[in-house]
């Protein structure tokens, strides 16, 4: 099971700590401030990972803290549509 959180326009989470399979995703005019991410990657030779904390096109991160084993992606794409 993967708990996922995504930020918004005009949105903004704070401390927010991601670890195993948690995902959180930033969209365009959200902004998450002091994020954790740990232990995300489950194939770290090939950067694999099941979590972790996406920042994508207008989105805002500060304060980020990445530590090993873990995942942060920033895109220039939009976020896919939630399946229905």
């Amino acid at each position: 099971m993967q708990a996922v959180e995504t930020v918004s326009s005009g949105g903004a989470a704070s401390g927010a700590t991601l670890s195993n399979t948690g995902t959180l995703n930033v969209s365009s005019g959200g902004i998450a401030v002091g994020t954790t991410v740990a232990n995300t990657l489950f194939n770290s030779a090939v950067r694999t990972s099941n979590g972790g904390l996406t920042v994508f096109a207008g989105g805002t991160a500060s304060g980020t803290t990445v530590n090993a084993s873990a995942s942060e992606s920033v895109s220039s794409a939009a976020p896919m549509p939630a399946a229905p």
